[in-house]
């Protein structure tokens, strides 16, 4: 079995992220174009539970090579149909001077086409800069993420939110702030 980098592992959890968010969705013209690459019907990480046969649910993914504003538009623009009201993007926006953390010119100029959208991200549980609110807060202005408010999603605690059609959970713990977007 290959092993997979924590690098590689973040990659493959925001393709998942995005899968959830884009849901069963159709494909516009938008998605010919070349620089998108279309897998329909993947399954969701964590969906099928391969130890009793369950079927679980799919989703469409949708991958680009091109880290840039120009292709999060693109890949945006094949799933927005279906998004309205308040928007969440959450994002990874890094520990203090973090080698992970996207270029915030790329982030800003994707943000300027949802309307309505605020950057989110959450406290960390491991000890770090960004394991309590107020460090968390300082490090977005280290990073740079001064261009827009950013939304600690559990500034103000967590809520239990029901989980449909469980198998395992009937409840997730989740940050507060979640409530406040569609």
């Amino acid at each position: 079995m290959a092993e997979i980098t924590r690098r590689d592992f973040f990659k493959i959890a925001g393709v998942t992220a995005a899968a959830v968010a884009a849901g069963n969705f159709g494909i516009s013209e938008a998605a010919k174009n070349k620089s998108l690459k279309i897998t329909t019907q993947a399954p969701v990480v964590g969906s099928k539970l391969v130890e009793n046969g369950a079927k679980g649910s799919t989703a469409k993914v949708y991958f680009t090579k091109n880290i840039n504003a120009d292709s999060l538009i693109k890949l945006y623009n094949l799933i927005n149909d279906e998004i309205y009201g308040k928007v969440a993007i959450k994002l990874h926006t890094g520990e203090a001077h973090g080698p992970n953390i996207l270029p915030r010119d790329m982030v800003q100029k994707f943000q300027t086409q949802i309307p309505n959208s605020s950057i989110v991200d959450t406290n960390t549980m491991y000890p770090g800069d960004r394991d309590s609110t107020e460090k968390h807060r300082e490090t977005l202005k280290i990073n740079g993420w001064t261009f827009c408010d950013v939304d600690i999603m559990d500034a103000d605690g967590g809520i239990s939110l029901p989980v449909r059609n469980y198998i395992h959970l009937p409840e997730v713990s989740m940050g507060k702030n979640i409530i406040n977007y569609d």
